[in-house]
């Protein structure tokens, strides 16, 4: 899809957020993303993702290993892109004889990239590896204290991010005024996940997931929809974004228009011309 789609749009950024590094191929992610960096050099975004507490059960991973594993084949598709020699690799988790990836992505070291995570050690690993970071789903505060300590720590490795270097993924409900949108998340908060869960399940993986930075458990990211970062019409909308640039110091905003297995495109498509005519021309002056 990444793919047909540079083939068919000129000059824009094309964002793959992206393989759930844990349960995948490293080689395999690495060779792949590496192929569209050079089929479209530099217009592609990567995000490495680290997966959720759900996903490691969909997948029968120990959610204890998952972070050393997702280190793990991070350094090693990071490793694979800017080695220009064959090499081994013996690690916990993954073993190659010999390592050697075709093709190189042409951008040297890398393609412009994306650790995914609120956790200290997700702030840890993207400063020392200098990555941008990627977080998800929660609050302006938790998501502050997340940024908050990823430049602290990129301070202690000598380089300082940009606000570019920061993605916040997010859902909102824009509507042609604030009583749309307000209405429109009323009904939201009834509904209920696409895959619902046990009562008991969703409490156990609640608790397994409280590896933020703020320790904050986040119920809506397991059995229930996504929360809401940002609802109303355009000018809210528009006072919201400018309150996230501030406080997060987000740079770069992945948005979510419709509900999580709605299904409804033509309305995600409404929101999207809306949002493109009456919110983006104000925010690229931010």
């Amino acid at each position: 899809s990444a793919a047909y789609l540079a083939s068919q749009v000129d000059g824009i950024k094309i964002a793959l957020l992206g393989p759930i590094v844990p349960v995948s191929n490293p080689i395999r992610v690495a060779e792949e993303l590496a192929m569209l960096d050079t089929m479209q050099p530099g217009r592609f975004v990567f995000g490495l993702l680290r997966g959720t507490t759900n996903e490691y059960l969909s997948y029968d991973l120990n959610p204890k290993e998952a972070r050393e594993r997702t280190d793990e084949g991070m350094e090693l598709i990071l490793k694979a892109w800017a080695e220009p020699q064959p090499f081994g690799w013996q690690g916990r988790y993954f073993q190659y004889r010999t390592v050697s990836i075709w093709p190189r992505p042409p951008q040297s070291p890398r393609p412009e990239t994306y650790s995914l995570g609120v956790s200290a050690e997700a702030g840890e690993f993207a400063a020392r590896h200098h990555l941008g970071l990627g977080v998800s789903y929660g609050s302006f505060d938790l998501m502050a204290q997340a940024t908050g300590y990823y430049r602290e720590r990129c301070a202690e490795y000598g380089w300082e991010p940009g606000p570019d270097d920061i993605i916040y993924r997010c859902n909102m409900i824009l509507g042609a005024t604030d009583e749309e949108a307000d209405a429109a998340f009323e009904r939201r908060k009834s509904a209920q996940a696409p895959f619902p869960m046990a009562a008991n399940l969703a409490k156990a993986l609640i608790e397994q997931d409280k590896r933020n930075v703020g320790g904050e458990a986040r119920p809506a990211n397991v059995g229930r929809v996504l929360p809401i970062s940002f609802c109303g019409g355009p000018e809210r909308v528009i006072k919201q974004l400018r309150q996230a640039r501030e406080q997060i110091g987000v740079g770069v905003i992945d948005i979510g228009l419709t509900d999580p297995g709605s299904g409804d495109t033509g309305a995600m498509m409404e929101k999207l011309d809306l949002f493109g005519r009456k919110v983006l021309p104000h925010i690229r002056e931010v």
